[in-house]
């Protein structure tokens, strides 16, 4: 089976209970698809600055649907850039993540993209996660 790459995270544009409900569920039979990868991106709202408490469960929840092993972390710039800082969304994903498995982290930062998007390194690589005192 071809890889697919579900884009945005499903795009969870309604953050009402009901509007995440909706998301959680359809996001959930995309993932029954073992050949689909989600890319963690896309989660900003317009006129709304981003920000960890407004993203940290629809993260968590994409990370627990699909597993660790079929999620990765993207930036979506530039067009993200109208609601957050590179550095802040980053360490924003760090926060989210800390208290997984350095594994877990690392194949959600890097590890599951090399190996999705067939991208060959001649070195071990292990993503440095390292959190900034304040965002």
């Amino acid at each position: 089976m071809p890889q697919i790459i579900f884009n945005h995270t499903g795009l969870p544009a309604d953050r009402s209970v009901e509007g995440l409900t909706a998301w959680r569920k359809a996001i959930e039979k995309v993932a029954q698809y073992e050949n689909v990868a989600v890319k963690i991106s896309g989660l900003g709202q317009e006129k709304i600055p981003w920000n960890v408490e407004n993203n940290r469960q629809i993260v968590l929840d994409a990370i627990a649907i699909f597993g660790a092993e079929r999620a990765m972390f993207a930036s979506n710039f530039p067009v993200d850039s109208l609601c957050v800082k590179l550095d802040v969304l980053w360490q924003g994903f760090k926060i989210m993540v800390k208290d997984l498995t350095a594994r877990h982290q690392n194949a959600l930062f890097y590890e599951n993209a090399r190996r999705i998007y067939n991208i060959n390194v001649e070195y071990p690589f292990i993503a440095p996660v390292t959190l900034k005192e304040k965002l």
